[in-house]
C-alpha cells in the first residue's frame, strides 16, 4: 500500500475525522459578536442575556452553611436530584401553575434548562425526525436538534400581531416525520407571551398529529403587566405529550450555578434519565442546595427583580421611541429582551459588527435567532439603567455619522 504523501489528502483525512453533526452546527453570531467584544476595552452591552443582579443573599447563605456543615456536599446526588428539591419543585408547580406532579417519578433535576432540553431530544429523536421551531427563537435549540440527528423545520411567528403562534402555519409544516415542537414561553428573543388559546391550538395539533410539545420555561417568572401564563400540562390529554424544562438562572440570578429541571410523565422521565446519566450523572449537589434555598426562601427578591426589569423595559422603549427612523418594535410582555425591526439598508449582522467596532456597543443580530431574522436585532435590558442609556447615547452618535445607513 502506498504512503500518504499529499498534503491535501492529509487535510481531507483530518476534516473527515470531525463528525458531520459537529460540522453542521455553525458558530452562533452571538458568540462571534461577544468574543470580539471580549477583546476590546470600554465596551457597553445590550447583548448578553445575563441578569445584572446578584444571587440573592438567602441562597448564598444556605450554600455557605452547607460548605461548613454538610459532609455530603462533595458527593454525587441521586440521579433524579435531591428529593427535597424535587418536593419543593412539585409544590411550586402546584401552587403557581395549577399542575400536580409526582416528585418521585415525574421530575429530574438537570444542569440547567439546556441539559434538560438536550437530554429530552436525545431521548425522543431518531435520525431523520423533524422538530418544529418557531422563529425567531433561541438559536441553540436548532443546534441541539442538529446534534441529535434531527432536522429543524422553521415556522415564522406572526410579527404583525405581536409575535404570536400561528396554528395554521404550524399545521402546514407538519409531515409524517414530525416528532416534536419546541416552544420558548415567554419567548427569547421577542419577549412575547403566548395566550391560552394559542397554546391550546398547538396542543390540539400535538394530539392530532401525535408529536411531543417541548416547553422551554426559562423565563416563566419574568412576565409583566399582571399577565398569567397558561401551562399546557394542565390539559389532561396532553400529560403524555408535554415535556417542560426550567432553569433557575434568570428568575433567581443564578446563571453560573447551572441548575434546572425537567418534568413530564414518568415514562418519558425514565428515558430522559438514561441520557442524563450518560451526559452528566447528576447536577452538582451544591447547585441543588442553592436551588432548594431559592424555592424555600423569601420570594421578595423575585418581585424586586421583576419591578426593576419592568422599569428597564420602559426605559429601553423610551430610547427606541426617540429613533423611529431606525427601529420599529413590539413592547415585550415578558423576559428581558426586545426584538425591534431595523429600518436600514444593511443586514443586522453587518450593522451589529460595525456598531461594535466603531461605537463599542454590543447588540445581537437577528440572524442568531432564525433564518429570517436578518432585519432585526435583539436588545437585552437585563443590564443596569446607566448602561442602557450609554448604549443609546453611543448609538445615536453613531447614526449621526452614518446617514448612509438610513
Amino acid at each position: 500500500m502506498g504512503s500518504i504523501s499529499s498534503e491535501g489528502t492529509r487535510e481531507n483525512r483530518r476534516e473527515q475525522a470531525i463528525s458531520l453533526r459537529a460540522r453542521s452546527t455553525i458558530v452562533s453570531p452571538i458568540l462571534e459578536i461577544t468574543s470580539l467584544a471580549g477583546e476590546m476595552n470600554d465596551v457597553v452591552s445590550l447583548g448578553w442575556g445575563v441578569p445584572s443582579f446578584k444571587t440573592p443573599t438567602h441562597i448564598r447563605e444556605a450554600v455557605r452553611k452547607a460548605l461548613v456543615d454538610d459532609d455530603s456536599l462533595g458527593t454525587y446526588s441521586p440521579l433524579r436530584g435531591l428529593y427535597e428539591l424535587r418536593e419543593a419543585i412539585a409544590a411550586r408547580l402546584e401552587s403557581q401553575e395549577g399542575v400536580k406532579i409526582d416528585p418521585q417519578q415525574e421530575i429530574a433535576v438537570t444542569v440547567g434548562a439546556m441539559e434538560a432540553l438536550f437530554a429530552t431530544l436525545l431521548a425522543i429523536v431518531d435520525p431523520g425526525d423533524e422538530i418544529i421551531l418557531p422563529v425567531p427563537g433561541f438559536g441553540p435549540h436548532a443546534s441541539q436538534v442538529l446534534l441529535a440527528g434531527a432536522t429543524p423545520v422553521y415556522v415564522n411567528l406572526d410579527e404583525e400581531n405581536g409575535w404570536k403562534l400561528d396554528a395554521q402555519q404550524i399545521e402546514r409544516a407538519m409531515s409524517p416525520r414530525t416528532k416534536a415542537m419546541i416552544v420558548t414561553h415567554p419567548s427569547n428573543p421577542t419577549g412575547g407571551v403566548f395566550g391560552e388559546e394559542e397554546l391550546k391550538a398547538v396542543a390540539e395539533l400535538a394530539l392530532k398529529y401525535n408529536f411531543y410539545l417541548i416547553m422551554d420555561e426559562t423565563y416563566r417568572a419574568l412576565i409583566y403587566d399582571d399577565q398569567k401564563l397558561f401551562n399546557v400540562f394542565r390539559i389532561p390529554e396532553m400529560r403524555e405529550k408535554v415535556v417542560s424544562c426550567y432553569s433557575f438562572s434568570k428568575e433567581y440570578a443564578m446563571t453560573g450555578w447551572r441548575v434546572g429541571y425537567v418534568y413530564a410523565e414518568k415514562r418519558l422521565i425514565q428515558e430522559i434519565l438514561k441520557v442524563h446519566d450518560a451526559l452528566v450523572v447528576s447536577a452538582p449537589r451544591i447547585s441543588q442546595i442553592a436551588a432548594l434555598a431559592a424555592l424555600q426562601g423569601p420570594q421578595d427578591c423575585v418581585q424586586e427583580f421583576k419591578e426593576e426589569l419592568a422599569a428597564r423595559r420602559n426605559l429601553i422603549c423610551q430610547h427606541l421611541d426617540r429613533l423611529p427612523n431606525l427601529f420599529a418594535y413590539h413592547k415585550p410582555e415578558g423576559t428581558f429582551y426586545i426584538f425591534p425591526r431595523l429600518k436600514l439598508a444593511v443586514d443586522s449582522f453587518q450593522f451589529a459588527l460595525t456598531l461594535l467596532k466603531e461605537a463599542k456597543v454590543v447588540i445581537i443580530p437577528g440572524n442568531a435567532f432564525g433564518p429570517d431574522g436578518k432585519d432585526h436585532v435583539r436588545l437585552c435590558f437585563s443590564t443596569e439603567r446607566w448602561e442602557i442609556t450609554e448604549c443609546f447615547n453611543r448609538l445615536e452618535r453613531f447614526i449621526a455619522h452614518h446617514h448612509d445607513l438610513l
